[in-house]
């Protein structure tokens, strides 16, 4: 921040940025700010700004678990209402997961239980962020698993008889679930 002779009363914020707490490993971090005025020609050239300190917990959440193609509701839950903000929802890897509605309003009424829905989208992990604009408000990983038995559908099942070669024979297959991605079939006789 700079203080001149023409804004030296005006109040000037400052903003702090930590490690995300997965590389502090810590629940909860406690730091001293402080700083020294510098300017040349300045009264204030090394006089030091009064220290505060910083509490910086954790707001990450234990993990969980969906299953390909299923949802699950997580519900942020926001300690007081001070007044209307719009908390948004993410995904880190949006091919994992989905995440519906994106952005909830907090109002007095539902600042206790904000319902993101998340979907399994393909097996993987992914993490899930909420904000409030550039403050995470709440972080966890979710793994998406593949728990589904994979089934193919034929139609006709056996027993078909191609008399000769004017005559045609039509078999057909569904796969349940839908692949990932493309899957060849390949016949041989």
């Amino acid at each position: 921040m700079v203080f001149t002779p023409s804004n030296w009363n005006q109040p000037q914020k400052i903003s702090i940025a930590v490690a995300d707490n997965h590389v502090l490993g810590e629940s909860r971090v406690q730091i001293e700010i402080d700083g020294v005025f510098s300017g040349e020609g300045s009264d204030y050239v090394n006089v030091r700004v009064l220290s505060f300190t910083v509490n910086i917990f954790s707001n990450d959440q234990p993990g969980k678990t969906v299953d390909r193609g299923e949802s699950i509701t997580h519900h942020v839950k926001l300690n007081y209402y001070d007044g209307p903000i719009t908390v948004v929802g993410e995904t880190t890897d949006e091919t994992i997961a989905s995440i519906t509605p994106s952005e909830i309003l907090v109002t007095s009424t539902n600042f206790e239980a904000l319902p993101f829905t998340l979907t399994g989208l393909k097996k993987g992990q992914s993490y899930v962020n909420f904000w409030y604009e550039n403050l995470l408000l709440r972080s966890f990983e979710l793994t998406v698993l593949d728990n589904t038995t994979l089934s193919v559908d034929a139609n006709p099942v056996c027993g078909s008889k191609v008399t000769d070669l004017s005559s045609q024979y039509t078999h057909s297959l569904v796969l349940t679930p839908p692949p990932d991605s493309d899957v060849e079939t390949e016949y041989r006789w």
